[in-house]
């Protein structure tokens, strides 16, 4: 913590479906010397998007909110605007995938002392919002791109289909039935648990102005909350997945924590990796002064909610979630790194040539003795060893190759995989 110039960290872990641990180190006021406990309240940066992709899952098993239905069907105050004589239909699936081709990824929150703009305003990018007009620029259900626009495009759109202000619904659907107390999309909130609230502090442990930034976005930046509220929320959704909860539905949960089609690590509001018994959801956060993250298994009833109230403090995160990965035996959380074979050397130039992705991407393949380079254009060459005949992996990078064979088996393509995404490129002939 001094290392990264953080001030304070709350941590709380989750083992055989419940709570095993949860507390905080250092403070949560730098200056004050207050210390972070347990109920510390944090904000949660980007972690407000699945909690709110939660509650919009409860007004879906309500019969209130279709997922599939055109939004400007549901918005009142605002509506998508056309491109020209294009008009783009986008649905609220798509603005929790973050598939919808809207705009503007993230905000930078306002200080306590500045107007604040409404919902509409941001959404409009007029003053006193500070981020540009919110959009659709790319064609809905074709492209992953992540997009804090499209999550207000959402918030609004529940506001004026059910006709209850955010904050009170989120209350209403998610937290107080849950108990979830010390949880509030309320931008006043802080100001009531003044005793409580972290205290953000951006770099070099340097106290943030004001203490905290209002965020307005609030479905997209601006949840307070604690480890324990978080984790709390988190075993309710394992419980779903394994058919024990009387909260959420099963099927409704299941469909959320299902990658999409074209965005092979996002559901409904949540991240997802890894594989088999070994498939967890996760997402994190950033606001000013603030950074987050949460990591549950699908399965086994294991996880952890980590709380920090420094951007210095970010890499952190990884650091802590390995060593809770190592205590409490997570699976297959930390990569083995694979062994080269060996007896392995020849035969390698049937992998060797140029292959090109859809999207454009070239890769040339050459053999340099017992391993192979990967080389994209424009990088460095790249040392891939064997693995087995066809999986290769870099003794240096996070990657794999993995190459395919047709029915006369001669190679046809390969897979770059990296941080669970896989690129395909067929190889060109010559």
């Amino acid at each position: 913590m001094r290392y990264y110039q953080t001030p304070g960290i709350s941590i709380t872990i989750v083992d055989d479906g419940r709570i095993s641990w949860s507390g905080g180190f250092g403070y949560r006021n730098a200056d004050t010397r207050e210390k972070v406990e347990g109920d510390t309240i944090f904000l949660t940066g980007s972690i407000s998007k699945p909690v709110f992709s939660l509650a919009v899952i409860k007004l879906v098993e309500s019969g209130l909110i279709d997922l599939d239905r055109d939004v400007n069907g549901y918005l009142k105050r605002w509506k998508l605007p056309c491109r020209g004589g294009w008009q783009p239909k986008v649905t609220l699936r798509q603005l929790l995938s973050h598939t919808a081709g809207t705009t503007v990824q993230g905000f930078p929150g306002y200080k306590r002392s500045a107007p604040i703009p409404g919902i509409v305003e941001i959404l409009k990018g007029g003053p006193p919002s500070n981020t540009d007009p919110v959009t659709v620029n790319i064609i809905p259900g074709t492209t992953m791109r992540y997009s804090g626009g499209g999550v207000t495009v959402a918030q609004l759109a529940i506001e004026d289909a059910v006709g209850v202000p955010f904050a009170r619904l989120m209350e209403d659907v998610l937290f107080r039935p849950l108990s979830l107390k010390n949880s509030s999309y309320d931008q006043a909130f802080p100001s009531k648990r003044r005793n409580k609230i972290a205290h953000g502090h951006p770099y070099h442990g340097e106290e943030l102005k004001g203490g905290y930034h209002i965020y307005p976005e609030m479905a997209a930046a601006g949840l307070w909350s604690t480890g324990r509220d978080l984790a709390v929320l988190m075993i309710e959704v394992q419980k779903a997945l394994a058919g024990k909860s009387s909260f959420f539905g099963k099927k409704s949960i299941g469909t959320m924590l299902t990658p999409q089609k074209i965005a092979k690590n996002m559901g409904l509001g949540f991240f997802i990796e890894g594989e088999g018994s070994a498939q967890r959801f996760y997402h994190g956060g950033w606001d000013e002064g603030f950074v987050a993250k949460f990591v549950f298994y699908k399965r086994g009833g294991t996880g952890a909610v980590l709380l920090l109230n420094s951007n210095s403090g970010a890499p952190m995160i990884s650091e802590v979630l390995r060593s809770i990965a190592i205590e409490y035996g997570w699976t297959d959380y930390i990569q083995s790194r694979p062994k080269a074979m060996r007896a392995f050397s020849k035969g390698l130039e049937k992998y060797c040539g140029a292959y090109r992705s859809e999207t454009g991407l070239l890769f040339d393949v050459k053999s340099v003795g017992a391993y192979l380079q990967l080389r994209l254009e424009g990088q460095s060459p790249l040392k891939i060893l064997p693995e087995s005949e066809r999986n290769f992996f870099s003794p240096d990078l996070n990657l794999k190759v993995k190459f395919e064979a047709n029915r006369s088996g001669g190679i046809s393509c390969l897979s770059v995989i990296q941080a669970s995404n896989s690129i395909k490129a067929e190889k060109q002939r010559r």
